[in-house]
């Protein structure tokens, strides 16, 4: 019987990190809330959407099996790289773990593609994992080295600033939906299998043009103020 896998929770996640890093745009920073909520949530939740396509592609490899969605059996390369994904998911490996596994079996985008794409998507982890694990010792920190590859608010000389609020930026909120859009990207571009695909092309253009858009929208308001 003919199968069909697609993804659900990736989704989503990849909309709801779209619609915050826009709302982050609107933040007005008050003497209670200083830290923008939007930009942290777009962030984090655009890694939870990384984490959502490897783990959703992964679970299709189950479901498929050796039938490609079609009818017909998928290469072994196919099987290979499910196999290992699963290998990876057992032993609750990273998702950049599988990204990389993803990456050893295609050939079809350039390596300096993925391997951006790769350190993109790890420097996205480690900032949601840094914003999860924060501790008040670190308040008083300008933040840790990889920072310097992020839009974050520059440090004033002289000046305490929460680190927190350096990487809450609608820019680096931007930056991490644009992550979630690369690996949907990549994904569809690499996996052969056209049922493990489903949604990948859509999710990923719906969300470009919506942020695409909404730049144009900014742009005409910006326009229209300095006329």
């Amino acid at each position: 019987m003919k199968k069909s896998g697609r993804y659900v929770n990736a989704v989503v996640l990849m909309r709801m990190a779209k619609t915050f890093a826009i709302e982050s745009e609107s933040f007005i920073p008050s003497g209670r809330e200083t830290t923008n909520r939007y930009a942290i949530a777009s962030i984090v939740i655009a890694a939870a959407t990384c984490e959502a396509m490897m783990n959703e592609l992964e679970g299709m490899y189950q479901w498929l099996g050796g039938d490609d969605g079609d009818g017909s059996a998928m290469s072994e390369d196919e099987n290979r790289l499910g196999a290992l994904l699963t290998s990876i998911e057992g032993e609750r490996g990273s998702t950049v773990l599988k990204f990389q596994a993803l990456r050893h079996f295609t050939r079809l985008l350039p390596d300096s593609v993925l391997a951006t794409t790769g350190e993109k998507m790890s420097t996205l982890m480690r900032l949601r994992n840094w914003i999860v694990h924060m501790k008040v010792q670190d308040m008083d920190r300008p933040g840790p080295k990889f920072f310097g590859s992020l839009p974050v608010k520059p440090l004033a000389k002289g000046a305490l600033v929460n680190p927190l609020e350096r990487i809450a930026t609608p820019a680096v909120a931007r930056w991490a939906v644009e992550v979630a859009i690369g690996l949907g990207t990549a994904i569809d571009i690499c996996v052969k299998n056209a049922a493990m695909r489903t949604g990948i092309s859509l999710m990923t253009h719906e969300v470009a043009m919506a942020l695409h858009s909404h730049d144009q929208a900014r742009k005409r308001r910006a326009s229209k103020t300095k006329k």
